[in-house]
C-alpha cells in the first residue's frame, strides 16, 4: 500500500447507528453511537501521553476501543498482551520502553471529563501503512511472539470477515463476545467488526455461562456470540437460552457434537474461524456440516512449495503451520498442527485426535492430554465425575495403549487463559 493511503476510522459511516452497548447501573441497557464515540476518541487522542506505545489492558470493550483508535490517531502503536499476569507485562513493557499504558480506570477518568464537542464533517483517516497493533501470541507452544499489523491489514481482515462471516448488514447485528480484545480473534470480531461494520458490541467480557446467557438477551436482536470452544461447553449446562443468528469459534477445534448441541439449545448456526494471529481469519465452516473449511473472501493459498496464505490486499504471504489437504482453490480440509502430530515407539498419532477422544468419554467434564517431554508418554489432566480407571477404560477401546495418558491425574481446573487456551509451561506447573 501506498504511504499517502488513508483509510477511515469507521467503515460504515452512519454516525446515527449504535456501535457499543452499556450495562447501566440499574441493569437496563443504553447504546452509544458512532457520533458519540467519535466524538469522544478524538478529545481523547489529544489527551494521550506523547509516546510511541501504548499497552492497551483495557477489558471494557468500550474504553478498549477508544484507546485503540485514539492512540493511531496519534501515531501510535497499541501492544496488545495476550496475558495480563506482572511478568509477561514486564517483559513487553522492557522491550518498549518508550510506553504509556491504557487501562479501564485511566480512559474513563480521561472521558468523563469531555464536553460534547462538534463532530467533524470528514470522518478521521489512519495512513493504511501505519503498525495500528502489535499482538503477541498465547505462548501455547513456547515464548509469546510479537506479530505488527498495520490499519490497513485489519481494515482487509474486518472486510473479509464482513464478505464470509457477517454479512453486510442492513440492520445492526448485535455481539456479545466472551474473548478478550487484546487477542486477534477478539480483535477482530468484537472490535474491528463494529467500526467497519453495521455492527454494535457490549461491552463487557461476561465469563459465567449465567451472564453470558444474561448479555445476550440484554441485547436486542439479531445476536450473535463470539466464544471458544471451552466456553461454550460451559455454557451448554447453564439454564436459560436465547435465540441467536449465528455463534462463532475458534482457538481450537470445536467439536461436532458440542456444536450440534449449540445449535440445537440456541436455534441457530454453529461456525468456526480458521485463522491466526500473523493473518487473522483467513477460513471458516459450519462446524455441523463436516470438515471442509472455505476461504474467506480476499486471500488465497499456495500449496506449491510450503503452504502459504496471500491476503489479496498485500504482496506479503504468510507461512502456515498446519497441515492442509487442498479440495480445491477455495476449499481445504485441516488434517492438523505439523506440531501436533507426536511418534512413541514408531508410532504416530495426533494430540487433537487424542484429545477429542478424552472429551468423548462419559463423566469427563474438560480435560487435555498433552507430550510433557518429546517422544516420551503423554500425560493428561482431567475435570470428571469418574475415576482415573473408567477414563482409562473408555480410552483403551479407541486408542493405542502407548498413547495411553500416564499419568492421568484428576484436577478441579484447568490452568485455561483468557481465551481458552493451555500454556504448556501452565500446563508442565500443573502436573508437577
Amino acid at each position: 500500500m501506498s504511504v499517502a493511503t488513508q483509510l477511515p476510522v469507521l467503515g460504515f459511516a452512519e454516525l446515527d447507528a449504535p456501535l457499543i452497548a452499556l450495562t447501566n447501573a440499574d441493569a437496563t441497557t443504553s447504546l452509544i453511537t458512532r457520533e458519540q464515540f467519535l466524538r469522544t476518541c478524538l478529545q481523547l487522542a489529544a489527551q494521550l501521553p506523547n509516546h510511541r506505545f501504548a499497552i492497551n489492558l483495557c477489558q471494557d470493550r468500550y474504553y478498549f476501543m477508544l484507546g485503540l483508535v485514539a492512540a493511531c490517531l496519534r501515531q501510535q502503536t497499541n501492544l496488545l498482551p495476550a496475558s495480563q499476569a506482572s511478568g509477561a507485562l514486564q517483559v513487553i513493557a522492557s522491550e518498549y520502553p518508550d510506553h504509556h499504558v491504557m487501562n479501564d480506570d485511566s480512559i474513563a477518568k480521561l472521558a468523563t471529563q469531555f464536553s460534547a464537542a462538534t463532530t467533524p464533517s470528514d470522518l478521521p483517516t489512519i495512513p493504511a501503512d501505519h503498525v495500528a497493533a502489535i499482538c503477541f501470541t498465547s505462548g501455547s507452544t513456547g515464548k509469546p511472539q510479537a506479530h505488527p499489523s498495520s490499519w490497513g491489514t485489519l481494515v482487509a481482515s474486518a472486510k473479509r470477515s464482513a464478505a464470509g462471516i457477517f454479512g453486510l448488514r442492513t440492520n445492526p447485528l448485535f455481539v456479545v463476545a466472551t474473548v478478550p480484545p487484546q487477542h486477534m480473534f477478539g480483535l477482530e470480531t468484537s472490535i474491528l467488526q463494529p467500526l467497519m461494520n453495521n455492527c454494535a458490541v457490549h461491552s463487557s467480557k461476561p465469563f459465567f455461562p449465567a451472564d453470558v446467557i444474561a448479555t445476550l438477551q440484554s441485547v436486542p436482536e439479531p445476536r450473535a456470540l463470539i466464544s471458544t470452544p471451552a466456553h461454550l461447553r460451559a455454557c451448554l449446562a447453564a439454564t436459560g437460552k436465547t435465540k441467536l443468528e449465528f455463534v462463532l469459534s475458534a482457538t481450537a477445534p470445536l467439536a461436532h457434537e458440542l456444536a450440534a448441541q449449540t445449535e440445537t439449545l440456541w436455534e441457530t448456526r454453529v461456525l468456526e474461524i480458521y485463522g491466526s494471529t500473523e493473518t487473522g481469519a483467513m477460513a471458516t465452516r459450519r462446524t455441523t456440516d463436516g470438515t471442509t473449511w472455505h476461504l474467506l473472501p480476499g486471500g488465497t493459498i499456495d500449496y506449491d512449495e510450503s503452504t502459504r496464505f496471500k491476503p489479496s490486499d498485500t504482496a506479503k504471504s504468510f507461512a502456515l503451520h498446519d497441515e492442509l489437504q487442498r479440495i480445491d482453490d477455495r476449499q481445504f480440509a485441516l488434517l492438523g498442527r505439523s506440531t501436533d502430530l507426536i511418534k512413541i515407539a514408531g508410532k504416530r498419532a495426533s494430540l487433537a485426535d487424542l484429545n477429542t477422544r478424552l472429551l468423548a468419554v462419559p463423566g469427563v467434564i474438560d480435560g487435555v492430554i498433552f507430550q510433557p517431554v518429546e517422544d516420551q508418554r503423554v500425560a493428561a489432566l482431567v475435570i470428571a465425575n469418574v475415576d482415573e480407571r473408567t477414563i482409562l477404560a473408555a480410552l483403551a477401546s479407541h486408542i493405542d495403549e502407548v498413547f495411553l495418558p500416564r499419568p492421568l491425574r484428576l484436577v478441579t481446573s484447568l490452568p485455561r487463559d483468557a481465551m481458552g487456551k493451555l500454556p504448556r509451561a501452565a500446563l508442565l506447573r500443573a502436573l508437577q
